[in-house]
C-alpha cells in the first residue's frame, strides 16, 4: 500500500533590500539616521533566530561607488567612522531595538565592520522581518561640502541564524545593497540652510476694522533643506508709516507649531509681543518654546492682531502691512538640530519678506448679494438686486450713507451690463429698505447715450431718506434696486447691475462723522453680481 508523498525542504534564509528608507541628505552631527533596511526572509520549512549579524560599511566623497571602511587614492583621508558615531540595529516593523552595542566595530580600517553578536532577534517560518540599520552621525567636518556611506551584509557568513531543529542557517547571498555599488546610500552635509517666504495663505490685502480681535495680517513660512531648524530669534516690522501702525495696533500673537522637547510630539504654541515706537517687535524663544522647521520641510509662522479701539487713539482709513525683518544679523538666529549651525538674517535664504497691506477702518460696509432664483427679463418695472450691507465694526461704531448732503458722505455706484435700443429715454431706478419697502432713492442711469451701454452706471446717494442710512457697528440692512426695463422688449435683450471693485471711490461711507471712500480691491467680498436678466419671447 502506497501512502502519500512528502516533499522535504531544508530551513533557508534569503536576504533583500526593503523598500524603505531611501537615500536622502542630513547633515554632520544628526541622530538617529535610518542608513539601510534589509529584508530577511525565512523559509517555509522553518522559523529562524538570527543571532549574529555583520554589517559592512562603505565611504566616498559623492555618488554610489563607494570603499570598504576607508577611502582610496584621493579619498584617502576618508572613513565611514568619521561619518558615524553609533550604530544600531532595530525591528523594521515593530520599532522594537535588537542592539545598541556591537561586538567590534572597525568602520576606520579597510575591514569596514561592526560586528552584533548574541542576538535573539526571531522571524517566523514564511514570514519576511526588516533589519533597520541605525546610524548616528559625527560632528566631525565633512571633507568637501558633502560625504556618502553606506551599510550592506557582505557575505553570507555574515549572518548566523538558527532553525527549529538548532541547526546554523546562513544567508542564500550577500550584497543585498549593492556593496562597492551601493543602490542606497546616505549623504552627509556639511549645514543645511533655512529660507523664509511669504507663505502662499498669507492674507490678501483687505479691510480691518477698530477693535477687532486675532486679526490674520501676514504668514511667513521657513523652508528647510538637509536637517531641521529651531527659530530662537524673530522680528517683525513695516516697511509703511510706523506711527500709522503703532496707533492701531495693540499687541500682535505668533502662531506656530514647536517641539516638545520631553515628548518629542509637534506642538501648536503662541508668543504675544508689542511693537515699540519704530514699529519693530522681536521674539525670543527656548526650549520647547521655539518653532520648529522639519527636515526637508516647511513650517508657517501666523501673525494675528489685536486693533486698538476709539478710546485708545485709533485712526481711520489707514494702512499698512505688518513684514518679516530678516536684513540684519542679529534680527534672525535659528539653529540646526543635528549640526547645531546657525542661520541668521545675513543668510542668502534669510532676507526681509513683506505681507500685504491692511486698511483700517473704524466702520465699513460689507456686501452680500440675497440669492435670487429669476433669471427671465420681464419688460416693466423690475427688481434688478436684492443686497445687503453689513457695518463691520463694534458696536459703539456707526456707518453711514447720506449722500444728499454730501457726495462724499454716503454712495455707492453699480456698473451696468445691459443691452437695449431705446435712444429716447433713460430707464429710471428705485432703491427700497427691503425691511419696510421705504423709498430710499431714484434717479435714471448715467451713460453718454440713452442706450445702456456696459460701461453705463447707476449710482445712488439715499437722496430720498432725511439724514441717510444709518446701520450701527455689527448689524445690517437689506436693500433691492428697482429699474424700469419697459425698452428691453426684444428677444435676447439683458440685463445686469454689478458692484465693481476695479476703481477707487465705488463706495462712499461716513465712519460715525468722517468721510471715507472704497480704495480698489480692498472690501474683498466684492464684485457683486446681480443676476443677469434675459429676454425670452
Amino acid at each position: 500500500i502506497a501512502g502519500p508523498e512528502f516533499e522535504l525542504s531544508a530551513s533557508s534564509l534569503t536576504l533583500a533590500l526593503a523598500s524603505s528608507p531611501a537615500s536622502q541628505t542630513f547633515v554632520k552631527g544628526t541622530q538617529g539616521v535610518d542608513a539601510v533596511g534589509l529584508a530577511f526572509t525565512a523559509s517555509l520549512a522553518s522559523g529562524l533566530k538570527v543571532t549574529d549579524v555583520t554589517l559592512t560599511g562603505y565611504v566616498a566623497d559623492s555618488g554610489s561607488t563607494v570603499e570598504i571602511g576607508v577611502g582610496t587614492g584621493a579619498d584617502a583621508s576618508l572613513s565611514v567612522a568619521k561619518l558615524v558615531s553609533a550604530v544600531k540595529i532595530y525591528d523594521g516593523e515593530t520599532g522594537a531595538l535588537i542592539s545598541s552595542t556591537p561586538a567590534s566595530n572597525n568602520l576606520n580600517t579597510s575591514t569596514g565592520t561592526v560586528v552584533f553578536n548574541n542576538l535573539a532577534w526571531n522571524i517566523p517560518a514564511g514570514a519576511t522581518k526588516t533589519l533597520l540599520v541605525r546610524a548616528d552621525l559625527s560632528s566631525l567636518s565633512v571633507s568637501g561640502s558633502s560625504d556618502v556611506f553606506s551599510f550592506d551584509i557582505d557575505a553570507t557568513t555574515d549572518v548566523t541564524a538558527l532553525d527549529d531543529s538548532n541547526n546554523t542557517v546562513n544567508a542564500a547571498a550577500g550584497d543585498p545593497n549593492g556593496a562597492t555599488s551601493a543602490t542606497i546610500f546616505q549623504t552627509v552635509s556639511s549645514g543645511g540652510t533655512l529660507a523664509a517666504t511669504l507663505a502662499p495663505a498669507s492674507p490678501s490685502t483687505g479691510a480691518v476694522y477698530w477693535g477687532q480681535s486675532n486679526v490674520e495680517f501676514s504668514k511667513f513660512r521657513f523652508t528647510s533643506t538637509n536637517e531641521a531648524y529651531f527659530i530662537e530669534r524673530l522680528n517683525l516690522d513695516t516697511a509703511d508709516t510706523a506711527a500709522n501702525m503703532t496707533a492701531n495696533i495693540k499687541n500682535v500673537t505668533l502662531a506656530y507649531t514647536a517641539l516638545d522637547e520631553v515628548t518629542n510630539q509637534l506642538v501648536e504654541k503662541t508668543a504675544i509681543g508689542t511693537f515699540n515706537n519704530a514699529g519693530s517687535v522681536s521674539f525670543a524663544f527656548s526650549g520647547s518654546n521655539r518653532p520648529y522647521v522639519p527636515k526637508d520641510s516647511s513650517a508657517d509662522v501666523t501673525v494675528l492682531a489685536n486693533l486698538k479701539n476709539n478710546s485708545e487713539g485709533a485712526t481711520n482709513a489707514v494702512n499698512f502691512s505688518i513684514d518679516f525683518s530678516g536684513g540684519a544679523a542679529d534680527e534672525f538666529r535659528a539653529i540646526g538640530a543635528g549640526s547645531d549651525a546657525l542661520a541668521i538674517g545675513t543668510d542668502a535664504g534669510i532676507v526681509n519678506r513683506a505681507g500685504n497691506n491692511q486698511y483700517v477702518y473704524r466702520v465699513f460696509p460689507r456686501f452680500t448679494k440675497v440669492a435670487d432664483s429669476v433669471s427671465s427679463l420681464t419688460p416693466t418695472d423690475s427688481e434688478v438686486l436684492r443686497f445687503t450691507v453689513e457695518a463691520m465694526g463694534l458696536s459703539d461704531a456707526s456707518l453711514v450713507f447720506d449722500g444728499a448732503t454730501d457726495a462724499a458722505s454716503g454712495t455707492i455706484k453699480f456698473e451696468i451690463v445691459a443691452s437695449g435700443s431705446d435712444t429716447t429715454a433713460t430707464p429710471t431706478f428705485n432703491v427700497y429698505d427691503a425691511a419696510n419697502d421705504e423709498l430710499l432713492d431714484t434717479g435714471s442711469l448715467a451713460d453718454t447715450t440713452a442706450d445702456p451701454s456696459p460701461n453705463a452706471s447707476l449710482s445712488f446717494d439715499f437722496s430720498s431718506k432725511t439724514g441717510g442710512v444709518e446701520i450701527s457697528g455689527g448689524n445690517s440692512k437689506t436693500f433691492y434696486v428697482r429699474v424700469d426695463l419697459s425698452k428691453f422688449a426684444d428677444d435676447g435683450d439683458y440685463f445686469q447691475i454689478v458692484l465693481r471693485d476695479d476703481e477707487a471711490s465705488l463706495v462712499k461711507w461716513q465712519s460715525n462723522s468722517e468721510d471715507t471712500t472704497s480704495v480698489t480691491s480692498v472690501l474683498r467680498q466684492l464684485p457683486l453680481f446681480g443676476t443677469t436678466k434675459v429676454r425670452n419671447i
